[in-house]
């Protein structure tokens, strides 16, 4: 409607430079036009109003949302979703997609408040991704893993820290077993780090059989059940059933421990604690 009638009160929800044909678009593709997020009406229309998108999903059962490249959205944008969550529905949560250390992230030219302004709940924890990637091919050593995992730790506050995922694969990234080569004890190994890390333990689908699939699009294939993908079921479901079971290792306080060659992952609470204990190379 904004496209062909100049009336439509929709057309200040876009950055129209010439009417109708040129507009302001996510990197230049001309399907994707760019929305102003701090338009009152589209505010209204997706936050604030009594029937908005986000009071529609929350009252069909949404535990809340994720916001895809949470840092092209405006902080106020952001933060205003957050509190209609909360009137609407107490514990509902936005999980937004960062790559970088969210606690410093600046992006546009200012420091983004994810949490030192109450806008995120959690975040996608890429670093720690990227850290047991890295230590399971051997491209970074326990030592390296350790510090950038604790440096995440100590900078993310522990509420934003257990409420951001950590995950081995994604829409954006090569499947956990095409990263791997297939290396089945590679492949172990990670699942058992992602275990152990704090935060909310999330499987990309598919991964669970064994799926394969290169950069996107190859990652985003139909979900299937290879026939030798099923000792990796079995891995996850050892491990999803040890972290059920082990209250440390869903909110229990983290310890990482490298010395050479050896590396030790510990999470422990006043109940006790749990420990993987690796070497490497694997």
């Amino acid at each position: 409607d904004a496209l062909t009638n100049p009336s439509s009160p929709y057309v200040s929800w876009y950055r129209f430079e010439r009417f109708p044909d040129l507009y302001d678009c996510w990197w230049d593709v001309k399907t994707l036009p760019c929305v102003n997020e701090n338009d009152p009406s589209y505010v209204d229309f997706i936050i604030k109003n009594e029937n908005s998108v986000v009071a529609k999903w929350l009252r069909l059962g949404a535990a809340g949302f994720r916001l895809d490249v949470a840092d092209e959205l405006p902080d106020g944008f952001i933060s205003a979703m957050r509190s209609r969550l909360r009137q609407i529905k107490s514990d509902a949560f936005i999980i937004g997609e960062v790559w970088e250390d969210a606690s410093n992230k600046i992006s546009y030219g200012r420091r983004r408040e994810y949490f030192t302004g109450g806008e995120l709940d959690g975040v996608m924890n890429y670093p720690f991704r990227g850290a047991i990637l890295e230590l399971v091919k051997g491209r970074i050593p326990p030592s390296g893993f350790a510090e950038t995992v604790m440096k995440i730790y100590e900078n993310y506050p522990l509420d934003a820290l257990l409420c951001s995922t950590v995950f081995l694969s994604s829409h954006d990234t090569a499947r956990l077993r095409t990263e791997l080569g297939g290396d089945l004890r590679k492949i172990e190994v990670a699942i058992a780090l992602q275990t152990f890390l704090p935060g909310i333990m999330c499987v990309y689908y598919g991964d669970e059989n064994g799926m394969e699939g290169g950069n996107d699009p190859f990652n985003r294939g139909f979900f299937s059940f290879p026939d030798d993908g099923k000792e990796i079921n079995r891995v996850y479901k050892r491990y999803l059933k040890t972290r059920r079971e082990k209250k440390a290792l869903r909110t229990g306080r983290l310890a990482v421990e490298a010395e050479g060659s050896r590396l030790s992952v510990i999470r422990y609470d006043g109940d006790g604690q749990e420990r993987l204990d690796l070497e490497f190379p694997i």
